[in-house]
């Protein structure tokens, strides 16, 4: 289990011992070449969203920027450089309500579009380890799904 908001990792030997695991919110995802695809909603928008814990923000692709979101400039892992608009969305999992969170929406690039092609699957974007602050993560509990605590309440 990934907790997030207590910034620890915890192995357990079955599931059993994970505390809530049947009140989380539970994340069906496709398994392609060892990457996570998981359905979300974006501005309520039905998306496949690669899980990428290394990635902070919430990207959206084939979008352009909307009124107010501010431009910046991507620089992939091949120094290739893409057009990026940083705004706002409602992300939506499951069964819980949508949240708007800071999401980053890129209406073309070279690179995203070539893990497109590796994944061989569809995909709208990357989901963003920024979307899942202050949860606990648990993946092997359930095959095909990883589970996501509920929301913490706002104030």
């Amino acid at each position: 289990m990934l907790d997030l908001a207590r910034d620890t990792a915890t192995r357990y030997d079955d599931s059993a011992g994970i505390d809530g695991l049947a009140d989380m919110v539970r994340l069906p995802y496709t398994d392609t070449k060892g990457a996570w695809i998981v359905d979300a909603t974006l501005d309520g928008t039905p998306v496949r969203l690669w899980v990428d814990t290394g990635t902070p923000t919430t990207l959206w692709m084939g979008q352009e920027g909307r009124p107010g979101d501010q431009h910046i400039v991507l620089v992939d892992q091949q120094n290739g450089q893409t057009d990026a608009y940083v705004g706002s969305a409602d992300v939506q999992f499951g069964d819980e309500p949508g949240e708007t969170q800071t999401v980053m929406r890129v209406p073309v690039s070279a690179y995203l579009d070539g893990l497109r092609e590796y994944f061989g699957v569809q995909i709208d974007g990357i989901l963003g380890l920024e979307s899942l602050t202050g949860r606990k993560l648990v993946t092997g509990a359930e095959a095909g799904a990883i589970r996501l605590s509920r929301r913490p309440p706002g104030p």
